[in-house]
């Protein structure tokens, strides 16, 4: 008569072995889904210090030369300022009234031509970045928000930073 003494070890680990193989496909299920995107979980936010704010923010993916951010700000100044130059990190610079493209649609004068824009005390501008880099849709962009511009009867360049965090659409 033989005596299995390995047997009852050997049933013990394979029920083991078939519980962690179930776990392990189970999270590569929710992987592949993007459950653990972190993107998934983070707010959309947009922030401007004074004398501006912004109402809204919309980034739009693509390639590059394609994508862009559209910021809606509000002049909370209390006077009128004139608007030197608008830029946000991992998208792009300008002038306010450059022909680049790099920004374009503030107010009328759709920032096409040489010089600055004049921004009236509580006027509303909706402001579009176009980016020289790509942005993927449905990626979380991250980018630091420079806006220079001067006070009526002043000639000092004065700066107000902020951010936006968004998904691009």
């Amino acid at each position: 008569m033989t005596i299995k003494r390995g047997q009852a070890a050997m049933e013990f680990l394979m029920t083991y072995g078939w519980a962690i193989l179930a776990v392990i496909v189970v999270i590569g299920v929710l992987v592949a889904y993007g459950f653990f995107n972190p993107s998934r979980l983070t707010q959309e936010t947009y922030a401007l210090n004074a004398p501006f704010n912004v109402r809204a923010a919309v980034v739009t993916g693509g390639a590059a030369g394609s994508a862009n951010v559209q910021l809606d700000i509000i002049n909370g100044a209390g006077e009128d300022i004139t608007l030197q130059g608008i830029s946000i990190s991992g998208c792009g610079n300008s002038d306010p009234s450059s022909g680049t493209g790099d920004a374009a649609n503030i107010g009328a004068d759709n920032l096409q031509g040489a010089g600055t824009h004049a921004m009236n005390s509580g006027a509303q501008e909706i402001m579009i970045l176009t980016c020289s880099s790509a942005i993927t849709v449905g990626n979380l962009y991250k980018g630091d928000i420079a806006l220079t511009y001067t006070k009526s009867g002043s000639s000092l360049n004065l700066q107000s930073t902020g951010s936006v965090v968004s998904k691009a659409r």
